[in-house]
Parts: structure tokens; C-alpha cells; sequence
């Protein structure tokens, strides 16, 4: 199943954060392919996706919320990881 999370921060910094730390790597485990829209850029520090997962993500700060939500279906999956100049 293809899964978009949508979620404030990037950022692990309350309890939705830390929940999604430990509910994404077990969705990934159960072959989900996953894809994250947030709103606050992160800082580059700790994620709530594991780095190596790479996840396609989209940061509406970078992007704007017409633009994110104007992107086709096909690109949850397909997007580049934290890359929206490419889009």
C-alpha cells in the first residue's frame, strides 16, 4: 500500500514525532511504500524517518501549499528525498 504521512515537523520534537519514529520503520518492514509531506524544514539534526529508508519528502515551507498538493499521485513513491527543485 502506498502511504502519504502528513506531520508538522520533520523534526522529532513532541509526542506525533515520536510515535511516527517507531510506527514508519515498522510500516516499511511490512513493505508499505511511504512518502512524507511536513511543514517546518528540517534542521538537519534527527528525523522522524530513518535515513536510510530515503523517503520521498516534501516540506510545504519550500514548496507552498498549492504546489504540494498539486503534485500528482504517481510522485508519493517517486519523489526525490528533500530535492524539491527537481519537481
Amino acid at each position: 500500500m502506498r502511504i502519504l504521512i502528513a506531520s508538522s515537523s520533520r523534526t522529532p520534537i513532541g509526542g506525533i514525532e515520536r510515535y511516527l519514529q517507531t510506527v514508519i520503520p515498522e510500516l516499511l518492514n511490512r513493505g508499505h511504500a511511504l512518502g512524507l509531506v511536513h511543514e517546518i524544514p528540517s534542521d538537519g539534526g534527527a528525523t522522524i524517518d530513518p535515513r536510510p529508508a530515503c523517503l520521498p519528502t516534501w516540506c510545504l515551507a519550500q514548496l507552498g501549499p498549492e504546489r504540494t498538493l498539486e503534485l500528482p499521485p504517481r510522485m508519493v513513491g517517486e519523489g526525490d528525498h528533500d530535492d524539491s527543485s527537481r519537481l
